[in-house]
């Protein structure tokens, strides 16, 4: 151990480079890295110029890959961007508040809509009454998953955390994504439980029916799919200390390909918006209901197409971040527009119910 502490010294010296100049917490294994970052780059010493050279960072980078492991790789990240003054980024407050308001407000919606069937009307609560409440009870878990997520570092960056840190979140984040895809299915299926109820034509029925078994069965595919993606099953959240920052492929266990799992159900659940859409489209005209009422429709209708386009929207981060190795703050973009497609999807199906 001597020997090697002396052989560090013995290469800082001859690159020019003192212990201190190397950023605070810098690991042993990346001193070697920095000294031939510095033998390539222009800069030589110069700290602030080294923070802007991409050469010296390329070649940092690709060293530390190779001789630390990965938690040592983040303390030398986080030194790093300590000792270049690079801004701290930090979204819990701000991912906190929206994944609050936005179950608020599903749960008043809903709440409205049931206290109007039930005692303001003489329907009655119908199966997709009773559906659009378990949409809103899974909402509450979700909340307090997406807490939790907040408390494990959604919104930072990763090496800012603690090893502990990263893994609870992946727990979490492997949790809330199952109560997404059960949640997400849910709500198509209250929607065309709805068309059940205001559109009387046997052929339509049954086209809503078989998309009814399709919505089904597509969330209890995908389910299942990200509860068995990875095995043993913990490799979920322990992918992270294998070999990369859930890269899927290690010592430690196996993934079948999560992206394609995760681009597979956006897709599908697009299309299936898209369908929902159309569906309707043509009936509404026939409809034998007030003006009120039709405005009503069309006003859930309105706000279909926007959940769509929030839809999308979430399949394009999942696009742009599903190979980060930043998952803790770039994947907030993804958590905030997969909470916002439930709740904008939830208040649209209960439009009509509210007197809109």
């Amino acid at each position: 151990m001597r020997v090697a502490a002396l052989a560090v010294l013995w290469w800082c010296l001859l690159a020019g480079v003192t212990f201190a100049q190397l950023p605070s917490g810098t690991p042993a294994c990346a001193i070697p890295c920095f000294i031939k970052g510095v033998a390539v780059s222009p800069c030589g010493t110069n700290v602030t110029c080294l923070c802007s050279d991409q050469v010296f960072a390329v070649s940092l980078e690709g060293c530390v890959r190779t001789n630390c492991i990965v938690e040592d790789t983040l303390v030398l990240k986080n030194a790093t961007s300590n000792a270049c003054g690079l801004p701290v980024k930090d979204l819990v407050a701000q991912y906190s508040i929206i994944s609050h308001t936005l179950t608020v407000l599903v749960i008043v919606f809903v709440g409205v809509r049931v206290v109007y069937k039930r005692f303001l009307t003489s329907l009655g609560l119908g199966a997709d009454d009773w559906v659009m409440v378990a949409v809103a009870v899974l909402c509450i878990p979700s909340t307090f998953l997406n807490s939790q997520l907040a408390t494990f570092g959604a919104g930072k960056d990763v090496w800012t955390l603690t090893p502990a840190q990263i893994t609870n979140f992946g727990v979490t984040l492997w949790t809330v994504t199952l109560f997404y895809y059960a949640t997400i299915a849910l709500l198509k299926i209250s929607i065309l439980l709805f068309y059940l109820r205001i559109f009387p034509n046997p052929n339509f029925r049954r086209i809503v029916w078989s998309t009814i078994v399709f919505a089904a069965c597509y969330g209890l595919t995908f389910i299942l799919a990200q509860s068995f993606q990875c095995w043993p099953v913990s490799y979920n959240w322990t992918q992270w200390n294998d070999r990369g920052v859930f890269d899927g492929q290690g010592p430690g266990g196996r993934c079948i390909n999560t992206i394609i799992i995760a681009r597979a159900n956006a897709v599908i659940s697009i299309a299936l918006d898209v369908w929902m859409l159309l569906l309707p489209l043509l009936k509404v005209r026939g409809l034998n209901i007030s003006a009120k009422k039709k405005f009503a429709v069309g006003a859930m209708f309105a706000v279909g197409t926007f959940v769509t386009v929030v839809s999308v929207i979430r399949f394009v981060s999942l696009i742009q971040y599903e190979n980060s190795n930043n998952i803790t703050f770039d994947y907030t973009a993804l958590l905030v527009w997969s909470t916002v497609e439930i709740a904008t999807g939830a208040i649209c199906a209960c439009m009509p119910a509210c007197k809109l």
